[in-house]
C-alpha cells in the first residue's frame, strides 16, 4: 500500500444499507476510494500520516430541497452565486442537493429565467464542494403559496413547457393536485412524460379524489409529498395529503388498488416540530421513503449552541433509523 493513503478513525459509522456500526473504527481510504474499514489500531492505522477522528462517519447526505445555506430575502438572487452554499454544505455532511427555486408571477423581472441559467451551468460539477444535482422547482402551480412568492397558479401550458424547457435538470416540481386537477391534470402528465417527479404540496384544499386522481396518472410512479403538515391540512373525515402521507400502505378499498403511498418529507430538528411527531413518522413509514428534515441551518459563526445540538441529535436520530436522504431547512 502507497504512503499517501487517508485514515478516518471514529466511534459510529453509518453504512448506505442503514446498518451502524460502533467501536473503534478506522476506515481506510485511497484515491478517494474506501478500501477497508478496520475494528482494531492496526500498524497501518499507526503509520497513517494523513489520519483524522470523528465520532461520527457518515455517507454523504442529499438534500432534496434546499433553499440556500442562511436564508434570504430574495431566493432568486441568492441561487445567482451558488458557490456560498456549494462551499458550506459539506461541513454538515452533505455532498449534493437539489438547489429549490421559486417563480413569482412576473418571471423575467424576478430574474427567473437568468437563475435557472446559472444553476444549470453548475449541475453535475464536483469540484465547488458539495455537488448541484439539479433543481426542485417549488411551484409555480400551487393552491397557497405559504412562504412562496405570489405566482400564476393556473400558468397556460405553453409557457409552462417554457419554463421547464429552462431547467432540462429539475429533478422534482411541487405541484398541488387541488389546482391541477382542475385542468385535467395537464402539467403533472407533463411532469411524468419528463421524468419529474411530481411533488404533491402547498395545498391546503386537496380532496381525496383529486389526490387519487393525481396518483393514478402513473402507477409506476411513486409522486412525493413537499414537507408534510407543511401548508397542508389533516381532518379525520375529510383525507387530505397529511391523510396520505401518513400510511406505509393504502387500504383494499376501491380506488387505491395498485398505487403506492407518496414518499414523504418531514421537518425533524427537535427545535420546529413537536418531537412525537418525529417518532410518528418513523413507525408509520419505512425510512427509505421518509425525507428527514433536520434543523434550520444557518452560518456557523450565526449558530447557536442550541441549535447545533439540535443538529447532532437530529443527524444520530437519522442515522440510527436507517434514513438514507438528509432534508435541510434555511
Amino acid at each position: 500500500m502507497e504512503d499517501d493513503f487517508t485514515c478516518i478513525s471514529c466511534k459510529q459509522l453509518a453504512l448506505p444499507g442503514g446498518e451502524v456500526r460502533e467501536g473503534n473504527l478506522h476506515i481506510i481510504i485511497e484515491d478517494g476510494k474506501i478500501t477497508a474499514i478496520l475494528d482494531q489500531e492496526t500498524d497501518l492505522v499507526k503509520g497513517a500520516v494523513d489520519r483524522h477522528y470523528a465520532e461520527i462517519v457518515t455517507p454523504g447526505f442529499i438534500d432534496i430541497h434546499h433553499h440556500g445555506l442562511g436564508g434570504a430575502d430574495d431566493l432568486l438572487l441568492f441561487w445567482q452565486h451558488p458557490e456560498y452554499t456549494q462551499q458550506r454544505l459539506p461541513k454538515y455532511g452533505v455532498t449534493s442537493f437539489l438547489a429549490s427555486t421559486v417563480f413569482p408571477e412576473d418571471l423575467e423581472g424576478g430574474k427567473v429565467f437568468e437563475t435557472l441559467k446559472i444553476l444549470e451551468g453548475i449541475v453535475g460539477k464536483t469540484d465547488r464542494g458539495s455537488t448541484c444535482e439539479g433543481i426542485h422547482a417549488e411551484g409555480p402551480i400551487v393552491n397557497d403559496f405559504g412562504g412562496l412568492p405570489p405566482g400564476e397558479q393556473r400558468m397556460p401550458i405553453d409557457k409552462f413547457t417554457h419554463l421547464l424547457d429552462a431547467m432540462p435538470s429539475c429533478k422534482m416540481m411541487t405541484i398541488s393536485p387541488h389546482v391541477d386537477g382542475q385542468d385535467d391534470y395537464q402539467r403533472t402528465k407533463i411532469l411524468l412524460k419528463r421524468g419529474i417527479v411530481p411533488a404533491l404540496g402547498h395545498d391546503r384544499v386537496a380532496k381525496e379524489t383529486e389526490i387519487l386522481g393525481a396518483l393514478k396518472l402513473d402507477t409506476s410512479q411513486q409522486f412525493h409529498i413537499t414537507h408534510l403538515l407543511n401548508v397542508c391540512n389533516f381532518h379525520h373525515r375529510n383525507p387530505s395529503l397529511v391523510n396520505f402521507g401518513l400510511t406505509d400502505r393504502f387500504p383494499l378499498l376501491p380506488g387505491y388498488h395498485h398505487l403506492a403511498p407518496p414518499t414523504i418529507e418531514i421537518i425533524g430538528d427537535l427545535c420546529h416540530v413537536f418531537g412525537i411527531l418525529q417518532y410518528t413518522y418513523h413507525d408509520v413509514r419505512c425510512n427509505p421513503e421518509l425525507c428527514f428534515r433536520p434543523a434550520q441551518l444557518r452560518c456557523a459563526a450565526s449558530a447557536s449552541s442550541t441549535s447545533t445540538s439540535c443538529i447532532q441529535r437530529a443527524q444520530c436520530q437519522a442515522l440510527q433509523s436507517g434514513s438514507l436522504r438528509l432534508r435541510l431547512y434555511s
